[in-house]
């Protein structure tokens, strides 16, 4: 019986996936013709995914808001030349990531050693969540993307290819990197410091 109604679970959860797939996809369609409020819909859909992902790759709640709201702008501008509607989810990730990438670059001209990730204050004063912001910050802009959407977003690796716009094979090899010194970073005994981490 147990086995019977876990079954059923997963069916219906997938059959609820589909459905909602379906009314993205709905959705989205009319965005691209021009439909306002189908386009309002989705943003509200999507707000909080996409803070999460700036969050991660900035560190910082004013930046974090910014990119997102700059991101629903460049896509409500550019949605009418979205092609295949299946696609908006890793078209819209795409335009955060490459607008969170443009902040931290124009961070990295004015600030020598980034470190706004410690300048919020961290709830419940959880070290082990210190550390990782501090090690994932010291990742470069293409590595910290990966993690970013791999962990925090649980991205399938077929999913993050498609949002970065490069081959498998290059997400999982940037990823491996990338997770290899963050391990060394959190294991270091002196702590973090110095420039961000170059993995090419």
């Amino acid at each position: 019986m147990a086995a019977y109604y876990a079954c059923y679970q997963g069916v219906f959860s997938c059959y609820l996936k589909r459905v909602d797939f379906m009314i993205d996809e709905l959705l989205v369609k009319k965005a691209v013709n021009g439909d306002a409020a189908a386009f309002l819909k989705l943003s509200k859909q999507y707000q909080q995914p996409l803070y999460r992902t700036a969050m991660g790759m900035l560190g910082n709640e004013h930046d974090a808001a910014d990119a997102v709201q700059d991101a629903f702008l460049k896509a409500y501008r550019d949605i009418g030349k979205l092609r295949d509607p299946r696609q908006f989810r890793s078209w819209l990730y795409r335009i955060l990531i490459n607008r969170c990438i443009d902040i931290l670059r124009q961070r990295r001209r004015t600030t020598p050693v980034e470190r706004v990730w410690l300048s919020d204050p961290v709830e419940n004063n959880i070290e082990s969540r210190v550390d990782i912001s501090q090690a994932v910050a010291e990742l470069d802009e293409q590595h910290r993307a990966v993690v970013v959407l791999r962990f925090f977003q649980d991205m399938k690796i077929d999913d993050i290819a498609l949002v970065l716009n490069c081959p498998v094979g290059t997400v999982k090899s940037r990823l491996y990197r990338a997770l290899k010194k963050l391990k060394l970073l959190l294991t270091k005994d002196s702590g973090l410091g110095g420039e961000p981490v170059d993995l090419c």
